[in-house]
Order: structure tokens, then sequence, then C-alpha cells
């Protein structure tokens, strides 16, 4: 699918995630995750949806709590059309192999809010080690 697609097919969820956030008392506190396992380039990436919380937060329903593991990563702030995503990516694991730096096959979009329906501004994330 498309960035944009997925945004549609989550949207949902986001909303949803919100709503339990406030209902246990929490809000959030951060960009939406989009956190990547496996080869981007592969059919059958699993993905999975986070939202930064703070305050009482309780998983309720379908959704859970997690604390992750602290992420060392390569980054590229991207802004522009969703479709050049794919080509910042390719960009962002270019650049930090050639510092040499070993990629983890783990991967996090962190999506801003922005009223630029032409554009999105993104936080790419590469796992390195």
């Amino acid at each position: 699918k498309t960035l944009a697609q997925l945004a549609d097919a989550l949207r949902g969820a986001v909303i949803s995630m919100n709503v339990n956030l406030v209902k246990s008392g929490g809000s959030a506190d951060g960009p939406l995750h989009l956190l990547f396992s496996g080869d981007m380039q592969e059919q059958g990436v699993a993905v999975q949806l986070g939202l930064p919380a703070r305050g009482p937060v309780s998983g309720r329903g379908k959704f859970r709590l997690r604390t992750t593991e602290p992420f060392k990563c390569a980054y590229l702030t991207f802004e522009g059309p969703p479709q050049g995503m794919r080509d910042g990516l390719a960009r962002l694991a270019k650049t930090a192999q050639a510092a040499g730096h070993v990629l983890t096959g783990e991967a996090r979009i962190l999506i801003s809010t922005s009223d630029n329906t032409d554009a999105v501004r993104l936080e790419l994330q590469l796992g390195i080690r």
C-alpha cells in the first residue's frame, strides 16, 4: 500500500486510540508512530501503530500498552509529496551504510500533523548498529 492508503486504513484506529487515552485519563504526547519490522521493499512487512502517551493510561479493548527500548537510528526529516517517501528512505539507507552503519531491518516513521494535503512532514528512522 502507499502511505496515503495506509493512512486512510489506519485513520479509525488512530481516532480510537486517542479516545481510549482520554477515557483512561491520559493524552497523546507526541506524533503518531508507524513501526516496521522486516525489509520494507518486500511483501509481508509487520507494521505496528504507536502513540506516545502521558498520564494514567490503560490498555483497553484491542489496544495494549508497551514501553519500547531506546531505538538507535539514522533519521531524516522528509517534507514533500507522499510518493517521494520511498526515495527518502532509500537515500537514508544509502547514507547510513556509507557512514559505516549496519541496518537492523527495523524502521519507524513519525507522522506530524499537517494542514498541507499535497505534502507530508515525516521523520524517517532506520535502525542501525
